[in-house]
């Protein structure tokens, strides 16, 4: 099953029977055999949509029990370009999904229909949150490694803000960092890590 995220939070299938990858788009690449999930997110993505799809490879790894791989170049991925050739072929021949896929796409769709109700009680979106941080100068002559927020850790290169592929568990040392933590409402909704360079 192949999905592109949408910077909205919704997902949508894509059951082309060809696929050419839109360096402006985020894709999560299920696949029932090898049960691999593969995400790979467009250089020119916004960092809402890079921020979905980690969310949702990590969500469906746990549901599913499958592996979580972060593709950096489809062309060299030998293994992501055989799920993607499987993929195609089961839609060429009219395959229906797996049914634990389509239970999956049918949830998320529930959750996201339900969210949308609830969108006016719903506590701060992530893209709200990142529009804040960009809101706020930062620190004279520092530079900011990471971002804690929604439960997951980013790291900034340049202009980018990237999901960090996989966080190591433990205690993290910020001796040499200066945090800056962005509260609204007494609730932390982020925390930066600051350094000099």
């Amino acid at each position: 099953m192949l999905l592109e995220i949408l910077a909205d939070g919704s997902i949508k299938e894509k059951r082309t029977k060809t696929f050419r990858p839109n360096n402006k788009k985020v894709y999560l690449l299920l696949d029932a055999e090898t049960e691999t999930i593969y995400l790979w997110q467009g250089e020119n993505t916004s960092v809402q949509e890079g921020f979905l799809g980690l969310k949702y490879g990590k969500e469906f790894k746990k549901s599913l029990r499958y592996d979580l791989v972060q593709v950096k170049n489809l062309e060299d991925d030998s293994e992501y370009k055989e799920s993607l050739k499987l993929h195609l072929k089961n839609i060429k021949e009219g395959k229906k999904l797996p049914k634990k896929h389509a239970d999956l796409l049918e949830r998320k769709s529930k959750e996201k229909a339900s969210e949308e109700e609830e969108e006016e009680d719903a506590p701060m979106h992530l893209k709200d949150i990142l529009k804040l941080l960009e809101k706020e100068k930062p620190p004279k002559g520092m530079v900011r490694d990471y971002i804690v927020a929604k439960g997951l850790v980013y790291t900034t290169d340049e202009d980018n803000i990237l999901p960090l592929e996989v966080p190591e568990n433990g205690i993290f040392d910020a001796t040499n960092y200066a945090p800056r933590v962005l509260l609204k409402d007494s609730e932390i909704l982020a925390i930066e890590f600051w350094r000099r360079p």
